[in-house]
């Protein structure tokens, strides 16, 4: 599977009057950032900004934009926007972009290495999925059918909780919580199935190679 990251920055809309070099005043020219602050975006996936206005009646010369913004690691950066007047003066805004962790960014196959407290030992490969926004493991210690909802929370949702729920097979229950590298490359989860007949803890380790 291959990821392509890419930043995508909306126009920046300008509003400007014509006047000779003396007639302008000296006020610098107003930035808006509109929409989301922070703004948050899906690792692996593009970044697309939102809407920046400039305000400058009197002579705009110039505009651009700064960032450190990178799709391919959980982080939070800034964008920095610039508009420079005819007379030289400089206005600057910022926005704060997170990248984040969503369901889509993890559906993937993953290979995963499970140990119980009991010494049970299993490795196989199962998938994460989307399902209503909500990220869920398919087959939970290789059992097909045995789907399990995790809640993704934190600034970056790099944490994974799975609250207190009843398994397909209606006869365990589940909690458990976990962390995600910031790659979004592996995924360490603790967990325990209990019963009326039995209580059993579990550490599986979920990894997925970037290059399939």
């Amino acid at each position: 599977m291959h990821y392509k990251c890419l930043l995508i920055f909306s126009i920046i809309f300008l509003a400007a009057a014509c006047y000779t070099p003396d007639s302008i005043p000296d006020s610098p020219p107003e930035i808006i950032v509109k929409g989301a602050n922070p703004l948050k975006t899906p690792i692996y996936f593009p970044f697309v900004d939102d809407t920046v206005l400039v305000h400058e009646y009197w002579g705009l010369d110039t505009m651009w934009f700064e960032h450190n913004v990178d799709t391919a690691l959980l982080g939070k950066y800034k964008v920095h926007y610039f508009a420079k007047t005819l007379k030289g003066l400089v206005s600057e805004s910022e926005r704060d972009v997170w990248t984040v962790v969503e369901p889509k960014s993890m559906t993937s196959i993953w290979q995963v290495q499970t140990v119980s407290d009991k010494g049970d030992d299993l490795n196989y490969a199962d998938s994460l999925i989307q399902k209503n926004n909500t990220l869920v493991i398919s087959n939970l210690n290789n059992v097909e059918g045995m789907e399990v909802f995790l809640r993704l929370a934190s600034d970056l949702q790099d944490s994974a909780y799975i609250e207190e729920q009843m398994l397909p097979d209606s006869l365990r229950s589940i909690f458990g919580n976990g962390v995600i590298n910031e790659k979004a490359t592996l995924m360490e989860l603790r967990y325990v199935l209990f019963s009326e007949a039995d209580t059993t803890a579990y550490r599986a380790v979920y990894e997925r190679d970037m290059h399939e």
